[in-house]
């Protein structure tokens, strides 16, 4: 048995009509088929990927044995010239309605430029993805292949390098999710928080890089070319060839989200509540109240599935670029603790499970970084102008978190509006109230 892939153009011969018009039956001509022999038909612009998989049952057939499929050719000087061809007789074993085969995931496990003529099929990673394409693409490892090399990674002459494929992957899935996680780069969904134990470690990993387009000697960087990403948005990356970039598909969430709701520009995205310069003067509109505390269920459910409901999480607010500045320098974040001492020891339970960090600019509800929290202590207004605290008459206690930042896309939390729903809450939050957000 052999597999063939064979190009078709619905501008000389509409194959797709001339299968449903004769009961799954197509007679193709060529004579270098055998009986049993599995043939992928690709079909060409627009559609660039692999419409059919068919078997072969008959070869050999004359123009006169042939079924009458002059109806179904567009150019009917080609149908004629075929008198003295031979013909092989397919029957249809599967359409693939989506994009399982597109032309940029053939490049991907294998094969080399565009399908132009019938060409047999030897490649054993290839034939492998054509036979199981849904099983490969939906591998939590999927496109991530290289070489295995300890010291550097190399791709591009991957397509020549067919053993140990899967361990491959996993040596770059292991490197790829060690230095960002397993939640999703585009949306921000964790599997583990959404699904509980049965969604841990579950996770896709993105090349940002077409494996097809890089050259012999390319080295890899697991920084810059490797992303997590859910298997959705992994899929709905690939929708077109060369694929969306991460920031592409983030904006068009957005936008759809925005269309769902009526909103047709980003007049709501720029709500400024209050608009500071960098003076003291902003100083002055600070919170009433050193933090607040809610609850998933009072916050909704979107929220509660896209950061899970076991999770505990601070929403903290800063005002300018010197707070922000002073943030990234010293790694911290610090809530106001009471006036009554012992206000430190009273929330102690809830800062010890407080995990996540998302930070944004007061008056910029869009405008967000994400933080994971290592650790806290309590500093006093001394110790906090000791290390250039950009206000110089700060209170007298606070919890400072030590904080590194995340890799986590928090913009895909803009399309959630989780700024305005807890001003929504309390009106006192759009101040820049710190919120805790607990199960």
């Amino acid at each position: 048995m052999k597999y063939w892939i064979v190009p078709s153009n619905d501008s000389t011969f509409r194959i797709g009509d001339a299968i449903k018009s004769q009961n799954g039956l197509v007679d193709w001509r060529t004579d270098k088929f055998s009986v049993g022999d599995v043939v992928f038909i690709y079909k060409t612009v627009p559609e660039k990927r692999i419409h059919y998989k068919m078997e072969v049952l008959k070869v050999k057939i004359t123009f006169e044995e042939a079924m009458e499929q002059e109806p179904f050719w567009t150019d009917k000087g080609l149908y004629f010239d075929g008198y003295i061809s031979f013909y092989s007789r397919l029957k249809l074993l599967e359409e693939y309605t989506d994009d399982i085969l597109s032309l940029h995931r053939l490049h991907e496990h294998g094969f080399q430029g565009i399908p132009k003529s019938v060409r047999e099929c030897k490649d054993e990673e290839l034939l492998e993805f054509l036979l199981h394409p849904h099983q490969m693409v939906n591998e939590d490892v999927y496109d991530v292949d290289y070489p295995e090399d300890d010291a550097q990674l190399y791709e591009g002459a991957l397509v020549t390098v067919k053993a140990n494929r899967y361990e491959r992957n996993q040596k770059a899935r292991r490197e790829c999710v060690a230095k960002k996680g397993y939640r999703c780069l585009v949306c921000g969904r964790d599997f583990e928080a959404t699904y509980g134990e049965i969604g841990k470690n579950f996770i896709h990993v993105h090349h940002l890089t077409p494996i097809s387009s890089i050259g012999k000697e390319y080295q890899l960087n697991v920084e810059t070319d490797l992303v997590p990403v859910c298997p959705n948005c992994h899929y709905m990356l690939h929708r077109k060839d060369p694929p969306y970039t991460i920031e592409e598909l983030r904006n068009l969430m957005q936008e759809t989200e925005r269309k769902s709701i009526g909103r047709e520009n980003e007049e709501r995205l720029d709500i400024h509540p209050y608009r500071f310069g960098e003076d003291e003067s902003a100083e002055r509109k600070v919170a009433n109240d050193s933090f607040e505390c809610y609850t998933w269920e009072q916050v909704g459910q979107e929220l509660m599935d896209f950061f899970g409901e076991n999770l505990t999480i601070l929403i903290g607010c800063y005002k300018g670029k010197k707070y922000l500045d002073w943030i990234n320098v010293n790694r911290m974040y610090n809530v106001r603790l009471g006036k009554t001492t012992g206000s430190m020891e009273e929330n102690r339970a809830l800062f010890d499970k407080t995990s996540l960090l998302i930070l944004y600019e007061l008056g910029k509800p869009n405008k967000l970084s994400a933080w994971s929290i290592t650790g806290y202590r309590q500093m006093n207004r001394d110790e906090l102008i000791s290390l250039g605290y950009p206000n110089q008459h700060p209170r007298k206690s606070y919890c400072v978190f030590n904080i590194a930042p995340m890799d986590m896309n928090p913009g895909a939390l803009s399309y959630l509006h989780l700024i305005d729903k807890l001003t929504e809450l309390n009106p006192e939050n759009a101040k820049g109230t710190p919120v805790f957000i607990t199960p």
